[in-house]
């Protein structure tokens, strides 16, 4: 239990380090399910995010989904998810914005063998519609991850995830993480770190992001 509290210092330290150099948004999340059946879940998120550029620049999301097992290694899941607050996009390149903004996500997740003791890896399938200020926009996300497991309570994940927007057909973004989970007996805290790379008319634009969820 004493690594893990001096990883999670550790951890805690580097992201201070981080956030005072290069993080344009801090991410604060609660993530819950509740398993109905065998093989059913209810999914439930949370999030507060803020942009550390400007001020007053603070949005909420809510979102409830359902994920279910079809096999030891498939998942298929899906949610909704409501946006509210103020923020500045990238994407737009406009000033603030109120945002309203309402998303539907279909993932489709396998877990492939285990490579080692120690290393794991799996895949995620994802279609995304958004619908804001009555315009809607649909991408195709795949995402890869590794997963490194470096003591019996706590895990190192690396992830590399290109967004593929169908109604442009251009490659519009790619994203990159790192997070640290540790697992405690009545919750599991994460912290992460996501570099957003944007591409709009032949610009790239980077939004770097760190987060902590709690995990019930």
């Amino acid at each position: 239990m004493r690594s893990i509290y001096k990883g999670l210092v550790n951890t805690l330290f580097l992201l201070m380090i981080v956030n005072t150099a290069i993080a344009q948004e801090l991410r604060i999340g609660l993530d819950y399910d509740k398993k109905v059946s065998e093989n059913l879940k209810f999914i439930f998120k949370g999030q507060i995010r803020n942009n550390l550029q400007y001020e007053n620049s603070t949005y909420y999301i809510i979102q409830p989904g359902i994920s279910f097992d079809l096999t030891k290694r498939f998942t298929l899941s899906g949610a909704y998810r409501f946006t509210s607050g103020y923020n500045y996009t990238v994407e737009d390149d406009i000033d603030m914005i109120n945002l309203h903004k309402n998303r539907i996500t279909l993932d489709g997740k396998y877990k492939f063998r285990q490579l080692s003791d120690r290393f794991c890896l799996d895949y995620r399938l994802r279609y995304q519609y958004t619908y804001e200020k009555g315009k809607s926009k649909k991408y195709i996300r795949n995402r890869m991850k590794l997963k490194y497991s470096n003591s019996k309570h706590s895990n190192i994940s690396f992830g590399v995830e290109p967004y593929y927007r169908l109604d442009t057909k251009e490659l519009s973004q790619l994203r990159i993480s790192i997070s640290n989970s540790y697992n405690f007996e009545a919750f599991e805290l994460e912290v992460y770190m996501l570099l957003d790379g944007s591409f709009n008319n032949g610009s790239l634009k980077s939004m770097h992001q760190i987060g902590v969820s709690f995990a019930l």
